[in-house]
Formats: structure tokens, C-alpha cells, sequence
């Protein structure tokens, strides 16, 4: 139920913003029901080829990437930081760990948000990525879970606006269940309250 409740959301809330992305020609759609080598040819490709990544620039560069629960953001952000000038940050990591920080005054709140598999407010979420970024000596970015709805995007451009060039969005296409099956194995070991059935 948890698992199932979370790809309604994703696909209500995050799936219009992808396809703003690709309405803009910024959204980069990759089959990530492929095996992981397969996958990162295809983002590969993306990044080399039509993206064109260029020298150190001026301004932070942000490439949103988004996907399902389970549909390999995290892996595939990992391979492209071995291979590509980026840091990866994950809205879901920095959502965790504020979670986790008992001086924070977002904590309990945001612990509610995760478990029940609703989108955290959006100015919690855009000032730990900000904090992030600023803390960095990276200029590029991997935003991984960011934006998962409209709000989230407008929220995004009336705080950050042009302190970064948002390059697009990649987004990694997945079956539910292909996801499904990935969440329930990893909900073995990772500990996580939202990676199982209920």
C-alpha cells in the first residue's frame, strides 16, 4: 500500500512536470527498465551529445533528474558522477538527514510528509537543496527528486530564480513493476519506512 500510494503521487503530481520539460525540448526521457549499463548509454548520450556539456561555468548548472520510486535515480546519479563534472544531491537524502537532525524545527514534519508519501512543503525542500549548493565547490548539479510537482518548480524559481541555469530534466522512465520489484529488494537492507508493500 505504501509502495502503491507512492506511484500515485508520482504519477499525479511529478509526471506534468516532465512533461513541461519536454514540452520546452529540456526533458531528456530515458528507458530506465533497461539493466543499469544500458541506462547510463542512454544518459551518456544525453549529456555528451545533446546537452553538450561545456567548461566551468559562471553560475551553478542544474539537470533535474526525476523517475518513479525505484526507477534508478540514485544508481545511475552515481555513474554519472564518476564519469561527468556533477555532485549529485538528492532532495530525499537532504530530507532524510534533516529529518534525522535533532535540532532541526522541520523534522517531525517532514518525517510525516515521508511516511505517509506526501510531497514536503516546498520552501523546506528548496532551501536544503540552496544550503547544499552554496556549501559546494561544484558548479554542476544533479537534483535527484526535485521538482516532483508544479509548486515545487514555481517554488524553485521564485527562491534560487537566477542564481542557476537549470540545464532540463532527465527522466527515467519505469514500470511500476520493475520499480515495485526494485523497492522491495532494497527495502531489505536500507531501512527506509516507505520501501515496502503497506
Amino acid at each position: 500500500e505504501a509502495i502503491q500510494k507512492r506511484f500515485e503521487v508520482f504519477n499525479e503530481t511529478t509526471l506534468p512536470v516532465v512533461e513541461l520539460y519536454e514540452k520546452r525540448n529540456r526533458g531528456f526521457r530515458v528507458n530506465a527498465n533497461q539493466d543499469v549499463d544500458a541506462v547510463f548509454t542512454e544518459i551518456q548520450d544525453v549529456l555528451k551529445g545533446r546537452l553538450g556539456l561545456s567548461p566551468m561555468p559562471e553560475k551553478p548548472r542544474v539537470l533535474f533528474v526525476l523517475g518513479g520510486p525505484g526507477a534508478g535515480k540514485g544508481t545511475q546519479c552515481e555513474k554519472i558522477v564518476e564519469e561527468f563534472d556533477f555532485e549529485h544531491l538528492s532532495a530525499g537524502e537532504l530530507l532524510r538527514a534533516e529529518r534525522r537532525n535533532p535540532d532541526s524545527v522541520n523534522g517531525q514534519l517532514i518525517e510525516r510528509y515521508i511516511k505517509e508519501g506526501l510531497i514536503v512543503p516546498v520552501d523546506i525542500t528548496v532551501q536544503l537543496l540552496l544550503s547544499a549548493m552554496q556549501k559546494s565547490k561544484q558548479r554542476n548539479f544533479l537534483i535527484d527528486g526535485f521538482p516532483r510537482n508544479e509548486d515545487n518548480l514555481m517554488g524553485w524559481q521564485r527562491v534560487v530564480g537566477g542564481q542557476a541555469d537549470v540545464l532540463g530534466c532527465l527522466f527515467f522512465d519505469c514500470s511500476e513493476s520493475v520499480m515495485e520489484k526494485r523497492l522491495l529488494a532494497r527495502g531489505k537492507t536500507s531501512g527506509r519506512s516507505d520501501d515496502n508493500i503497506e
